[in-house]
């Protein structure tokens, strides 16, 4: 599991801002460095530690500025030392500050093919929420921690009510654009904390961390709610069938969990659909109907 998701934003924006400082205090060193050895190429090449933390690790513009103060350090301190004399050393050194330019370039657009392939990894390409596979990852990392602290974990199982009505009557075209609309209207109801994930066809997921049954009744009341006017042309309105179960942190695998809340899930959907069926504490490998 990713750790940077569990850090706040107040906690990215303070790494953030010490890495731009660390980097700034770097190139200081380095030009302390560089003046005291003469303008010595290896040590100059040094400019690009701080620039590739830069890059890396804080924000985008604080990259190109860390390499365009390594640049012009690079250009007075081959001008002091040359006293403006020796011009192909000027010219050097300003082709060396282009270079840094250049290199942030690249390593700024390496970064984002990364992040591109990390999100096309954990992703639903539909509806850009989390997959199944990532969200089986994340749902283990919870589980264990709900057993180490013994704090409730909570997951909901949803299926669209007759989504193949919308596909035969619409086209699947529009049955994408309501799985759309449906992702993002669960996404929208839950915390930031909350984990909501496709798990294949028109069945969606929702992890609860630190969640009990009475505060996941409440949570999936604000789905239900978000969801209610959900419509699909000559078909009407859209319902869903929910299972939902809650583990006190005892037993749980996280997978026992998700087959509990898909069974309760058919059950919902068996019983008239439209409905909720909710699941025992601490019962998921064979959840009770409640």
């Amino acid at each position: 599991m990713d750790i940077s998701a569990k850090i706040p934003e107040w906690g990215k924006f303070l790494l953030k801002l010490a890495v731009a400082l660390l980097a700034l205090a770097f190139i200081s060193g380095v030009a302390t460095a560089d003046f005291a050895t003469k303008y010595e190429t290896a040590v100059s090449l040094l400019y690009l530690v701080a620039i590739v933390g830069a890059a890396w690790f804080s924000w985008r513009y604080a990259a190109f500025l860390i390499a365009l103060l390594s640049g012009i350090s690079d250009v007075v301190i081959t001008y002091i030392i040359n006293n403006a004399s020796t011009a192909i050393n000027i010219l050097n050194a300003g082709i060396q500050s282009v270079f840094f330019l250049v290199f942030v370039f690249v390593l700024l657009a390496l970064k984002d093919s990364q992040e591109r392939l990390k999100k096309m990894a954990r992703t639903d390409p539909l509806t850009d929420v989390v997959n199944s596979k990532y969200f089986l990852d994340i749902g283990n990392t919870e589980i264990q921690r709900s057993l180490r602290y013994k704090h409730p974990l909570s997951v909901a199982y949803m299926d669209v009510d007759n989504f193949k009505a919308v596909n035969d009557t619409l086209g699947h075209s529009a049955g994408n654009a309501l799985l759309r609309e449906i992702s993002e209207k669960i996404r929208n109801a839950i915390r930031k904390t909350d984990t909501v994930a496709r798990l294949g066809g028109d069945e969606f997921a929702v992890l609860f961390p630190e969640t009990d049954r009475d505060s996941v009744r409440a949570a999936v009341g604000r789905i239900q709610k978000s969801l209610a006017d959900t419509k699909a042309p000559e078909v009407g309105p859209i319902t869903f069938s929910i299972g939902v179960v809650t583990d006190d942190g005892k037993s749980c695998a996280f997978d026992e969990m998700i087959k509990a809340a898909d069974s309760l899930m058919y059950a919902a959907k068996h019983g008239g659909k439209n409905t909720i069926r909710e699941g025992a504490f601490g019962e998921c490998a064979s959840a009770k109907q409640a």
